[in-house]
Formats: C-alpha cells, structure tokens, sequence
C-alpha cells in the first residue's frame, strides 16, 4: 500500500507523541543498546550500541520535554492565556533569561 509522505507523517506522529511508546522506545533501546554492546563483537556491536543509544536519548528527551511542559502548564494553570499553546511561555522565560544575563 503505497502512502504519500505527509500521511504517513500524519498517522505515525500521535502513535510516536504517545508517552507508552516514548517509555517502550527509550528503555527498549536502551536495552538493546546493551546487549548489542555485550553480545555483539567488532565494530558492528559499536555502532549497534551507538545508534541504539541515540534512539533511546531522543526518546528521553522527548519524555523530559512533555515532563517540563506539564509542570510549566500546572504551574500557570490559574493566570494561563495562551489556551494550551506554549510557545508564547517559552519566549517569555527567554526574554527574561536573557534580561537576567545582561544584567
């Protein structure tokens, strides 16, 4: 079955976002990453474990990202007037590092 691009994009990012596969993919590969380091000899058993390390740290991050976001949208909860949307929250938090830095 052939997909175009944008809906094969479209299905696979909220199967992706979901926090149970970013769990399965972060201690999966981490796992994998070990065995693969162990068990597999040379320089293949190297890059094996290198690039299943990365899978499972951008999965880790992804985790600690919506970890951050929730705790910002707790956080402002009350005073919140971006109707969910973050981005302005980012922005202020970098102006005001920023602001903090050049002082």
């Amino acid at each position: 079955m052939a997909h175009s691009q944008n809906s094969l994009g479209k299905s696979m990012k909220p199967l992706l976002s979901s926090t149970r596969v970013l769990w399965f993919l972060f201690l999966g590969s981490l796992v994998v990453a070990v065995i693969a380091a162990a068990g597999v000899a040379g320089d293949q058993g190297l890059m094996s474990a290198v690039g299943m390390t990365v899978v499972s740290f951008s999965a880790g991050a992804a985790l600690l990202r919506r970890s951050f976001d929730r705790a910002v949208r707790r956080h402002l909860h009350p005073f919140d007037t971006t109707g969910g949307d973050l981005a302005p929250v980012r922005e202020r938090l970098r102006k005001t590092v920023v602001e903090v830095d050049d002082q």
